[in-house]
């Protein structure tokens, strides 16, 4: 079997992700067939480097790409930014009501499983139980959510763990 190949010279999404910051700016199209050219490739291929390229900007810091059904890419603005982050919070909030009902159906069959699978089922539901809390809710801003501006000093949603030596 021959050894892995890469098709270029270059990483196909380091080619898109450079056509964009050099062609676009936020608020901007990105079209499948400008893609599909740039690669000279199929559709489908041209999709799966576009999700490439949307990861590797997400982790770099750099605007996000936001997918316009059926007509290609958006170069998001900040503001478009949040509206993904919400797109996506609410996904997060369907896949976790999922998991909630799942582990509540179970939990009523929980006979059925051997004191193993009990302690698994019961360290999930409390897994999901505190991701529907964290998650669950659908205040506009982190501000609102820590209580910043309010009347209330905003709580810390992690602490420092003690040491037992750390007591006094």
């Amino acid at each position: 079997m021959a050894p892995f190949r890469p098709v270029g010279e270059k990483a196909r999404w380091r080619q898109v992700d450079e056509f964009v910051d050099k062609n676009k700016k936020p608020g901007e199209l990105i079209t499948f067939r400008e893609i599909q050219d740039l690669l000279d490739v199929r559709r489908s291929v041209a999709i799966n480097v576009i999700f490439q390229v949307k990861i590797q900007r997400e982790k770099a810091g750099k605007p996000t790409l936001v997918n316009q059904r059926g007509a290609g890419w958006l170069l998001a603005r900040p503001d478009q930014e949040l509206d993904e982050d919400a797109r996506r919070h609410e996904r997060l909030l369907a896949n976790v009501a999922g998991r909630v009902r799942i582990l509540g159906s179970m939990q009523t069959r929980r006979t059925e499983l051997t004191p193993e699978q009990q302690r698994t089922l019961d360290f999930r539901t409390s897994q999901a139980a505190a991701q529907a809390t964290v998650l669950g809710s659908r205040k506009s801003s982190a501000a609102e959510i820590l209580g910043m501006g309010g009347g209330q000093p905003a709580v810390p949603i992690t602490a420092p763990r003690q040491r037992a030596d750390d007591e006094s």
